[in-house]
């Protein structure tokens, strides 16, 4: 697949960038200061674009997006994102998702989870449930293996997907 994702580091206006819009069929540019540029060939297979990066892609207006033509590609990853966006207003509307594995935890373990998600470091978990920090570590080490989690963040993914903890109501 010939998609250039290049970070840039300077920042260029999108006057600097006119000729290598013209030279490649396609290229983003991210707003007045270029932040990131997507070279894209039509004849390009976008099947496999992340849904991140496909948002630069789909909404030209928004980020001065530059296309010489639409491939059919584009339109099928469009259709994609636009499922995408209808599953995440579903879910923010409180429909059920599809159903996750749950996660079998002790008691402690499941207030430890608890706090992680909350976004508290060690420290702040032993304190709130009258730990050593060491205990906590422990925790947070056994769950994390058992449930074969890489990091904290799986861990909060995790307990999200599972439902064991709720996302927080929006602000008004």
């Amino acid at each position: 697949m010939a998609v250039l994702f290049a970070a840039m580091i300077a920042s260029y206006s999108v006057a600097a960038h006119a000729a290598s819009t013209e030279a490649a069929l396609g290229i983003g540019l991210l707003g007045i200061a270029v932040s990131v540029a997507i070279a894209v060939d039509p004849s390009d297979d976008l099947s496999n674009i992340p849904p991140t990066l496909a948002l630069f892609v789909l909404l030209p207006g928004a980020f001065g997006f530059a296309w010489a033509r639409r491939s059919r590609d584009v339109d099928d990853l469009a259709a994609r994102v636009s499922a995408a966006e209808d599953a995440l207003a579903e879910e923010r509307q409180g429909k059920q998702r599809r159903p996750v594995a749950a996660m079998p935890l002790t008691e402690r373990q499941h207030d430890v989870v608890l706090l992680v998600a909350r976004g508290f470091s060690n420290k702040e978990i032993a304190a709130a449930l009258h730990l050593s920090e060491n205990t906590v570590k422990g925790y947070v080490s056994d769950i994390l293996t058992l449930h074969d989690l890489r990091d904290r963040t799986q861990l909060v993914i995790r307990a999200y997907d599972t439902g064991l903890v709720a996302p927080p109501e929006p602000r008004a």
